[in-house]
């Protein structure tokens, strides 16, 4: 057994690439690791490629919007355009030659809604779920706002998807309505103050039902921001 070495490494657009050291002249394997999201598509032209989750957890975007943890693989075709984003460890691989792929790039841009609203810092939902808050009522239309902002991700886009939209087309925006529809509003919403109004950490999903449901109060946890080195990526 020998010990392959990394070859070549780079950062770039918010994730590190460590090219291994491997013999196989058609083959190209990359350890992938991304602690936020990735800022530009990517479509490789000429080669289909394979992501296997290594560690970690986070989002890919292929058309759609799709979940991963550890120990899922995607595979996505040639000459689809996709991002990512979260908190992973992964192995690229590619049926070839890393020096004849035919790769296009463009930038994700991030909407000035969501910037003047947004926080400034990446968060991992499952350390929110592990703090102990207490939940409350509030009226619901002290986070309506969020409604008209594009949160969510539609098709080949980022950030371009109002809950609004979701709300006001079901048929169109099936798979984000169902998402909504099938959420429990059991679990209280998770907010904090940021820039004068209340921001959902987790449950915008779960906001939407209830608006849909009429509900003129929402339960919430408001996390104080002391709490943020503690949920912070």
């Amino acid at each position: 057994m020998y010990k392959k070495k990394i070859s070549d490494e780079f950062e770039k657009d918010g994730y590190k690439v460590s090219l291994l050291d491997i013999d196989y002249k058609d083959v190209s394997i990359c350890l992938v690791d991304i602690e936020d999201t990735r800022k530009t598509y990517c479509k490789i032209k000429n080669s289909p490629i394979y992501y296997y989750i290594v560690e970690g957890h986070g989002e890919f975007l292929i058309e759609e919007e799709i979940t991963v943890e550890k120990g899922d693989l995607i595979e996505i075709s040639a000459n689809k355009k996709y991002t990512y984003k979260g908190s992973m460890k992964m192995l690229e691989i590619i049926p070839n030659s890393f020096e004849k792929l035919e790769v296009e790039e463009e930038n994700v841009s991030i909407p000035e809604s969501v910037l003047q609203y947004g926080f400034d810092f990446d968060w991992d939902e499952k350390d929110v779920w592990k703090l102990d808050y207490p939940s409350q009522a509030i009226d619901i239309k002290e986070l309506e706002w969020h409604f008209s902002v594009p949160f969510w991700d539609w098709e080949n886009g980022n950030y371009n998807l109002t809950p609004n939209q979701v709300m006001n087309d079901k048929a169109k925006y099936k798979e984000q309505y169902d998402r909504i529809m099938n959420s429990d509003i059991k679990y209280p919403i998770d907010i904090m103050e940021n820039k004068g109004k209340y921001v959902i950490l987790d449950g915008l999903h779960r906001l939407a039902k209830c608006n849909l449901l009429g509900h003129q109060k929402v339960n919430v946890r408001i996390i104080p921001r002391t709490e943020i080195p503690n949920i912070s990526k």
